[in-house]
């Protein structure tokens, strides 16, 4: 029986209520007790009769039962680690999990219990991380608990039509809820739902475990008894014994059934239940016993090899950046992203959502393709999510669809090579209206100023209703000291300001921010100062990011969708004031409804990303600069302004 009682921490601060909650389910155990002797009478000679008439078929059959139950067990303590992102292996999380059940069942407290053989069994996990582990199981145990428990009982229950009605629309209800949580942006308890696979994953084999404990149960009954009505009050008088939460729900579990099977008899109901808990409460509990005392080397992983995930602020990390074929690959260092590295060394830019696990643009060494198409399934797979790659390039997306991958085009990217461009009628005549308002523009200076550039990025996300995050920069110190930065300063004040990421070979638009005041032409110069400086430092490309698709109405739903909410009118027509050349970019996924969900965790990831950690700003470096901090671009060089449309300052 999986207890999902209330923890408490270790320390004297809570050892009253500890002893509280102990005389409490002390205190309901006896009164069950009492209950079931004051409504039954049972009789104990014929309580013993009836455990002695129990055939050695039924006790091995109760046993493959519970092996079957507790393989389940193991597995969700699998899925749950993998979704947390623990790091523990599959052989460890699943006997360590299966131990804490086994345990935790029998001695009751199973948030206590349950968190303190996790522990045992995982020494190197902290028991803050060990708790999390617990609650995660036991969220996810009830939440499906639930909604089996009403099927079961709309099902086969021995209730009014009424109250199987009401239990069914109880298990719908339950369903959506859970859905709900699991789907939204991560506050109260939501946070504690794992995605939607690991929910499948989770739901299945919460299932399997309380169907077939049901049936170990069912073994010993009585054979007028049919099994449906059996599964139905086994589901609910698990509930009653997690409620009491005493070893083995001792006397809740017992009350209710009787009282949902009064046909069958006290005394061989009371004689099954007993049998039950030595085969599927004692058994376990002496094992899991004997395996943390003995031979704790059973709960040690094994290494497997596999594709290695390095966190994207981290030394490796690092090194591997100035490798990438695309300067968006900086985007790793933000939004929880890394570097995936396979075992033969292949890198590519990854980022983490609630649901998926994706890959960032093309991989670094595009040769590589299809081996990190494979790495970030593989990896998925470890982390209980689907599989995703977002902003795939015409060729990474034509190997994807040719390994079987659905692949969707959700964006274009601009982009110019710096030596070949020339200004155009309308990027000119933005810019001439910069240089008659006075605009100055250029690269910042070695420590910019970041408090200026703060009050300008806040106000910009007034203006605009936040910002995007995922594969959008957001304003960070700590971030953009690594970036290539320019500011616009007019009437002696900062005005604007855009960085860049910054490759061997490419340099991407990342931040583009306005204040509310500056003139016309601001960012376009702000933008033709980049070109031409990526011109001077020999840069063969330099990217404007993505923009909405340019037939939209010719895309199918689910792309409409994603331009709907990663793009701002007027994004675009920014953008092509600078005559770029247009390159499809593409969302991919190994199936159908793997592309759905990852559309729309990727849309709501990108439009309400989490707080950023506080950090310290790194210096930043730049090329030229000036001691007041207004640097000025080479003679020459145009001056530029934002667009018309607030919007377009957003780099997709």
């Amino acid at each position: 029986m999986k207890s999902a009682s209330g923890m408490a921490t270790p320390g004297a601060g809570r050892a009253t209520g500890s002893w509280v909650k102990a005389a409490v389910s002390l205190g309901l155990m006896l009164l069950c007790l009492a209950a079931i002797w004051h409504l039954h009478r049972p009789d104990p000679a014929r309580l013993a009769a009836a455990v002695a008439e129990t055939s050695l078929g039924q006790w091995v059959l109760a046993a493959f039962a519970t092996r079957v139950s507790f393989a389940a067990i193991a597995g969700y303590d699998v899925t749950l680690h993998r979704w947390l992102g623990t790091g523990v292996g599959p052989r460890a999380a699943a006997r360590s999990g299966a131990a804490a059940i086994a345990i935790s069942q029998a001695a009751g407290f199973g948030l206590v219990t349950g968190t303190l053989v996790r522990w045992r069994c995982l020494p190197r996990l902290s028991l803050r991380r060990t708790a999390a582990v617990t609650v995660a199981v036991s969220l996810s145990f009830l939440s499906v608990w639930a909604v089996l428990t009403g099927a079961l009982l709309a099902l086969w229950a021995p209730l009014p039509a009424a109250l199987r009605i009401a239990a069914a629309v109880f298990a719908l209800a339950a369903v959506a809820a859970v859905l709900a949580a699991a789907t939204t942006r991560e506050v109260g308890l939501g946070r504690y739902l794992p995605s939607l696979r690991a929910m499948g994953a989770a739901a299945t084999l919460v299932t399997l475990d309380v169907l077939t404990a049901g049936f170990a149960l069912a073994v010993f009954c009585p054979p007028e008894v049919a099994l449906g009505p059996i599964l139905a009050a086994y589901a609910v008088a698990l509930g009653a014994g997690l409620l009491v939460s005493t070893p083995g729900g001792i006397g809740g579990f017992e009350l209710v059934l009787l009282a949902m099977l009064p046909a069958a008899g006290a005394e061989p109901m009371l004689a099954a239940a007993l049998c039950f808990r030595l085969v599927y409460h004692a058994g376990p509990a002496a094992l899991a016993g004997l395996a943390l005392l003995g031979a704790p080397w059973l709960f040690r992983d094994r290494r497997r090899p596999g594709p290695d995930l390095l966190p994207g602020d981290g030394p490796e990390a690092r090194r591997a950046l100035p490798t990438a074929s695309r300067a968006e690959a900086a985007l790793s260092t933000q939004a929880g992203g890394g570097i995936l590295k396979t075992e033969r060394g292949a890198t590519a830019t990854t980022i983490r959502t609630r649901q998926a696990r994706v890959l960032l643009g093309d991989p670094h060494d595009p040769a590589q393709t299809d081996a990190l198409l494979e790495a970030v399934i593989a990896v998925a797979r470890r982390e209980a999510r689907i599989a995703a790659a977002y902003k795939l390039g015409p060729r990474a997306a034509a190997r994807a669809r040719r390994r079987g991958w659905h692949v969707l085009a959700v964006s274009q990217e601009a982009w110019i090579t710096p030596r070949d461009h020339r200004p155009g009628r309308q990027l000119r005549r933005k810019l001439r209206r910069a240089a008659a308002a006075g605009v100055r523009v250029g690269p910042a200076p070695t420590a910019p100023p970041w408090d200026d550039m703060g009050r300008i990025a806040a106000d910009w996300a007034r203006r605009t209703g936040g910002e995007r995050g995922l594969s959008m920069g957001r304003f960070d110190p700590a971030y953009m000291a690594r970036q290539h930065i320019f500011l616009a300063w007019w009437n002696g004040g900062l005005v604007g300001f855009l960085s860049l990421h910054r490759g061997s070979t490419e340099r991407t638009v990342d931040l583009m921010r306005l204040s509310a005041d500056a003139p016309d032409g601001t960012m376009h110069a702000l933008v033709a100062a980049a070109i031409a400086q990526a011109d001077a430092d020999g840069i063969a490309r330099l990217s404007l990011a993505s923009a909405p698709l340019d037939h939209p109405a010719a895309a199918t739903p689910i792309a409409r969708a994603v331009v709907r909410i990663t793009a701002h009118p007027g994004l675009r027509r920014f953008k092509s004031a600078f005559a770029p050349r247009w390159e499809a970019r593409y969302l991919a996924a190994p199936g159908r409804l793997a592309l759905l969900i990852a559309a729309a965790d990727l849309a709501r990831a990108i439009a309400a990303p989490p707080p950023l950690p506080a950090r310290v700003p790194r210096p930043a470096t730049s090329s030229h600069e000036n001691d007041d901090g207004s640097a000025f671009a080479p003679k020459g060089q145009a001056w530029q302004e934002a667009p018309e449309c607030s919007g377009a300052s957003r780099a997709a």
